[in-house]
């Protein structure tokens, strides 16, 4: 179902990351957690620092429930 995600606008950043921009999402990333009560999922997304180079791509976990 990731691959459905479309990312739009240039100021997409992660709740946990402000400081960090979202440039995709790494579809083949979307791991299910165990938990009594919800269903988490964490997904890792491709960022780059807000004020630093736009080519230096990281990976970044974000954990959804």
């Amino acid at each position: 179902e990731l691959e459905k995600i479309e990312i739009e606008g240039e100021d997409l950043y992660l709740p946990t990351a402000p400081n960090k921009l979202v440039r995709g999402i790494q579809l083949d990333s979307g791991i299910p957690l165990q938990s009594a009560a919800k269903v988490p999922i964490m997904i890792t997304f491709n960022v780059i620092d807000r004020d630093g180079n736009p080519d230096d791509i990281k990976p970044q976990a974000c954990i959804f429930k």
